[in-house]
């Protein structure tokens, strides 16, 4: 008899870890109900330890009582100690042949074991003792099937099929060990009787047609088809079935005509379709027509379900296809909205941002992702990126750093974290922080031509390490001699060196190369000032202010005909 934990009620003062000699009494029933009902109540604490403690008393005091060995078998199986478990449960159910707890937990111990024969012998004798139970009949005819007794699968499931009558569980599974058995006659029958047992139900049908199409029959499929086209024309699974048909007799119209069918029906859902699309998609990079046909299909999804995610975000992938990024992150934005946990969409849609030059959608999107996805490396570079572009350089600042203690291992990122740091402190009046940021970038790339240049620069704006400047520049140029913006670089801090005859070769170079650049022009006036050809400098001047009318230290300078004041803090 298995003791009831609820019925037994320790001393309110025994503390349940004490000794026997603790326990009030000396009578062996009481210490026996005071360990039982304290070992329950630790178990289902969880202090399975402390539960053991108690029934382990328990054993010793009745060694062969059903009940203790099946809760030591439990913790035992909790505790990971799967032999010691398995013990304990073959003496549970020898003890009580006809208690089917034991019985299951001693199948559930030899299951784990992976000891399927002596696993299969505990469910036969399951069955044996409880023959009324048709579960523990689908549990055997299961374990049979997936140790490869598929006769004595079929067996037991024809038993159960005479006991109960024909159902779709027992002729499918009976169906799948005929197939295995590779006896595809006898699982043809199978499906005819299932067929034959509820004549009004389409999908016993479709089973039966998509039987004949795995074996290659369709001149057998067919007439099925045709009647569950009159008996279920809408059935978006006939539908679907159809294409597989008509795709396997070679008539891809008429087999993308039920495609498009599927797809129009409602009662086919969107996550279906859009898997549908998604091969559709892949097979399209090489076929220009599966294009055609997915973004077709895609449109159709859109429109039937406007709302869903994936219909979104997948015509969107159609669109960007076909370079029209601006339509496709209407799309993109929608899909990301709708389901905003779907990663992939975000990034996608951050990248359309940026394409597009659309630096207040980028802050705007990623600031949201960021609220989704902190632990997202890029999303930080994405929303330090639009900060830098829009100046708001603190704010680029600390997304970038943030963003940079999330990259590990990724070298070429954490550069252009980096890099992009450096550029945000320095405008940001951070100059010592940009240094030591480009600094650690050349670390990890000392050939990295973006971080050469513009370090130099900034330090020639600074007036400070020219020498480290001009080789920092002069490397960059070995690496890229035709980059007009590195000839400015250089020339300007040969300027700053006031070596302005070598300065005016560079500047003139970069000066001289299209498009024209404000910047570039307004330096190659500088030192063709300070070479003393004034008229020339002019000249120069007024074509960088043709390029920037804005810029009022350039018409300072044309109208004095003068260089600014404090011309090398520029």
């Amino acid at each position: 008899m298995i003791l009831s934990c609820k019925s037994l009620k320790p001393d309110a003062k025994a503390n349940p870890l004490n000794s026997s000699t603790d326990v009030p009494g000396e009578n062996s029933g009481v210490k026996f109900d005071f360990h039982f009902v304290n070992g329950c109540s630790e178990r289902m604490k969880g202090n399975l330890k402390e539960a053991k403690v108690h029934f382990s008393v328990c054993k010793e005091l009745q060694p062969q009582n059903p009940a203790v060995r099946y809760e030591l078998a439990m913790i035992h199986r909790l505790l990971g100690l799967n032999d010691m478990a398995l013990d304990e449960a073959k003496i549970c159910a020898l003890a009580e042949p006809q208690n089917e707890w034991y019985h299951l937990l001693l199948i559930e111990c030899y299951r784990t074991l992976h000891k399927n024969n002596e696993m299969i012998k505990a469910q036969e004798e399951l069955v044996k003792q409880f023959p009324e139970r048709n579960d523990f009949k689908q549990d055997l005819a299961y374990s049979y099937a997936i140790t490869g007794q598929f006769n004595k699968s079929l067996q037991v499931y024809t038993q159960l099929e005479k006991q109960v009558g024909v159902n779709e569980e027992l002729c499918m599974n009976k169906v799948k060990l005929y197939k295995e058995l590779n006896k595809p006659d006898d699982a043809e029958k199978e499906l005819l009787k299932l067929v034959h047992s509820k004549p009004e139900e389409s999908l016993y049908r479709t089973y039966l047609a998509d039987f004949y199409m795995e074996y290659k029959q369709p001149e057998k499929a067919k007439p099925v088809y045709d009647t569950l086209l009159i008996m279920d024309p809408d059935n978006p699974a006939v539908q679907l079935a159809l294409h597989d048909y008509f795709s396997l007799k070679g008539e891809q119209q008429k087999a993308f005509e039920q495609l498009k069918m599927a797809f129009s029906n409602a009662e086919l859902d969107a996550a279906s379709k859009a898997q549908i699309l998604i091969s559709y998609m892949s097979q399209s990079e090489n076929t220009p027509a599966f294009f055609a046909q997915g973004k077709e299909l895609a449109e159709i999804l859109l429109k039937v379900h406007p709302n869903s995610p994936e219909a979104n975000a997948l015509y969107a992938e159609f669109l960007i296809r076909e370079n029209n990024l601006n339509a496709a992150s209407v799309y993109l934005s929608k899909a990301a909205y709708l389901n905003s946990a779907n990663y992939d969409t975000w990034d996608k849609l951050l990248l359309a941002d940026i394409e597009l030059s659309r630096l207040d959608s980028l802050e705007l999107h990623s600031s949201k992702a960021l609220e989704l996805f902190p632990n997202q490396a890029m999303v930080y570079y994405y929303n330090g990126y639009a900060n830098l572009q829009l100046k708001n350089y603190t704010k680029a600042l600390h997304a970038l750093n943030d963003g940079a203690a999330l990259v590990n291992g990724n070298a070429s990122l954490l550069l252009r974290f980096l890099s992009s740091a450096g550029d945000a402190a320095y405008y940001a009046g951070q100059t010592e922080t940009a240094f030591k940021k480009y600094e650690e970038a050349l670390k990890i790339d000392p050939d990295n031509t973006y971080v050469l240049n513009n370090y130099a620069y900034f330090l020639s704006l600074k007036n400070t390490q020219l020498e480290k400047a001009e080789k920092l520049s002069k490397r960059s140029l070995e690496l890229k001699p035709e980059e007009k913006n590195y000839m400015d670089t250089y020339g300007w801090i040969l300027y700053m060196q006031k070596k302005y005859t070598e300065a005016e070769v560079w500047l003139s170079k970069a000066a001289a190369m299209m498009p024209p650049n404000a910047n570039i022009l307004e330096h190659y006036g500088d030192v063709l000032f300070q070479n003393k050809k004034i008229n020339q400098a002019i000249e120069t001047w007024e074509a960088a202010l043709e390029l920037n009318k804005s810029n009022a230290s350039l018409k300072e300078k044309i109208k004095c005909k003068c260089l600014n004041e404090n011309q090398n803090e520029k």
